[in-house]
Parts: structure tokens; sequence; C-alpha cells
């Protein structure tokens, strides 16, 4: 398991490990999320829409 800090993420978006399978964005702004959870998607070819892909929890 790796925590990444709130000033880590963007970065780490850039290059995504490979080697991670199971990522969980969470956070008070639920904007920043919403973004963050996009570009992972599109860095990693995944649909937001998949519901075998992607859990939300309210």
């Amino acid at each position: 398991m790796a925590q990444k800090k709130g000033y880590e993420v963007d970065s780490w978006l850039a290059r995504p490990d490979p080697r991670i399978s199971v990522v969980l964005l969470y956070g008070p702004d639920r904007g920043l999320v919403a973004e963050r959870a996009k570009a992972f998607a599109g860095k990693t070819g995944l649909s937001l829409d998949d519901p075998f892909s992607v859990v939300r929890l309210d």
C-alpha cells in the first residue's frame, strides 16, 4: 500500500505506476477528487461510467 500526500498526487497521476491495480481517491474537496479521478482514468483508459471498474462512495 502506498499513500500519497496531496502535493504528491498530481506528479504521480502524470506517471501512474502500472504495478498498482487499485486506487482510492478521496478528500474533502469533491471537485478536486473528481478532477484527479478523470485524470487517472484518462491515463489508464478506464471509463468512469463502467460499474465494474469504478465504485463511487458518497
